[in-house]
């Protein structure tokens, strides 16, 4: 057969893909730089959304998962607070603020009854990695701090070297919160600055921040005993110019937190309405400003001395390492890779948290108060096939290769075998080359990205005997023939 031209347009069921993913990232609140975010959003919303299930039913899969877990399987925790004081204008994060102060009360007694419910299933299990995040913890009263997340530490054990973050709001975070949270053993502390100006802070609901407040968090985490401290930055306001984007960059680093991050805009409703403009014309804007904000990070890195990781276009999410930072952190930070060589599963806790028991299912935790025979949750069963995918995609998204040696050591299978088809389609759509080690992933945009990515998650969505018909037989048929058709 001849190869046809990759240029080729696309037909009536490829658009209706495009549709499809448009909406989900629509309904998710997500953007383009969120990829494996918005893959997992449409693989449980878009198949399995009216499946529900109860915590009971959940920790008994828990359970088994545990008692006899696939080899190099590790375990990650997150707990989620969903409450803040104010709600940014930019936040796509699953949080409000409380009708009233016993609401908080009210959760962090139901979280209590959660995770020991969920400790029990997991008994004997070592934590890998512990985020708590929201939300705003810092919001907590220290006494508060203690009942809400001493539970975890006493149920679970912890590996040695495991990494523990809590997430804090420099306005809402002092001295002493930050003596209890160290206490309590975590060992990072995040705060969401996102800028420094005063003037952008005031674009997006944040007003009552200053650097004064920043510069007492990251001192107040330093003296309470915290190893690392992490300062978040976002890049894409657009109220932000490339010069005050930068010189937050520059305040926030003589602060010498241990690393700074900046993250990618990505865009909500609100903040589309509040600055009355579109999606489209928002991704010119940050496709504008972007080249010259990287060049300028990377000469400001340098003068600095902050290492950076990576600082392409097609990446949301830059870090940036003090040169200072022991050997000993970076070794840490590598431990919390929750998709890399061993298997992992991930064990959410609280209110809208996802979770991701391996090669058993995703989960998503409603609201309302904890009760282990309600249905709270929504689940999607997964098959070996979508684990090999999320494999190749966390791949991709992080370094753009994937080892055809560790493939095989994970999943005891070839790439060829286990994904020839996709990988076949994905290289002919120029979205990936094939290497006599592994392949590599070549997406022009975010955007592409996303979609190549859902090619390797079509064919488990129609074998898997719980997909329900969401993905129909005229799509699928339609995608497989434009994809042969094209790779001939």
């Amino acid at each position: 057969m001849s190869r046809a031209p990759a240029a080729a347009p696309l037909a009536p069921n490829l658009r209706r893909l495009r549709r499809v993913l448009a909406e989900t990232l629509v309904r998710s609140g997500l953007d383009a730089n969120d990829d494996l975010l918005l893959l997992t959003a449409f693989l449980h919303d878009f198949r399995w959304r009216d499946r529900s299930a109860t915590a009971a039913e959940l920790a008994r899969e828990w359970t088994d998962l545990l008692a006899s877990p696939p080899p190099g399987h590790f375990l990650n925790l997150y707990l989620h607070f969903p409450y803040c004081g104010r709600k940014c204008l930019f936040c796509l994060y699953a949080s409000r603020v409380p009708p009233r102060r016993a609401a908080i009360a009210s959760y962090v007694e139901g979280m209590r009854a959660e995770t020991a419910f969920f400790a029990r299933a997991a008994r004997g299990a070592r934590l890998r990695t512990f985020a708590a995040g929201g939300g705003t913890p810092s919001l907590l009263s220290p006494v508060e701090l203690e009942r809400f997340y001493e539970p975890v530490f006493d149920a679970f054990a912890l590996e040695d070297d495991a990494f523990v973050s809590v997430e804090c709001n420099p306005a809402s975070t002092d001295a002493e919160k930050l003596r209890v949270l160290r206490r309590l053993g975590f060992a990072r502390a995040s705060f969401g600055v996102q800028s420094l100006d005063a003037r952008v802070l005031a674009s997006v609901r944040r007003e009552y921040q200053t650097e004064t407040m920043v510069a007492r968090a990251v001192s107040g985490a330093r003296d309470a005993g915290f190893e690392d401290v992490n300062l978040d930055l976002l890049f894409g306001l657009l109220d932000d110019t490339t010069e005050s984007f930068l010189a937050s960059f520059r305040r926030a680093a003589r602060l010498r937190p241990t690393t700074i991050q900046v993250c990618g805009l990505s865009l909500t409703d609100a903040y589309l309405r509040a600055n009355r403009t579109t999606r489209e014309d928002f991704a010119r804007h940050y496709a504008g400003a972007l080249p010259a904000a990287l060049a300028g990070l990377r000469r400001e890195a340098a003068e600095a001395g902050y290492l950076p990781d990576g600082l392409t276009p097609d990446k949301g999410v830059w870090a940036f390492v003090a040169a200072e930072t022991p050997r000993a952190l970076f070794r840490k930070w590598r431990r919390k890779e929750v998709h890399s060589a061993s298997p992992s599963s991930v064990l959410g806790l609280g209110a809208a948290s996802r979770s991701h028991a391996y090669g058993r299912s995703m989960s998503v935790r409603g609201d309302g108060a904890f009760d282990p025979d309600a249905p709270l949750y929504r689940r999607a069963p997964l098959t070996m096939k979508e684990e090999m995918a999320l494999f190749l995609l966390y791949a991709f998204e992080t370094s753009g290769y994937v080892p055809a040696r560790a493939f095989r050591a994970r999943f005891g299978a070839t790439l060829d075998d286990a994904l020839g088809f996709e990988l076949r389609a994905l290289e002919a759509l120029g979205a990936l080359s094939r290497e006599a080690r592994g392949a590599r992933f070549l997406p022009s945009t975010p955007a592409s990205r996303v979609f190549h990515g859902l090619v390797l998650l079509l064919d488990t969505a129609r074998e898997s005997p719980f997909s329900a018909g969401r993905i129909d037989d005229a799509l699928l048929a339609g995608v497989r023939a434009e994809l042969e058709a094209v790779h001939g």
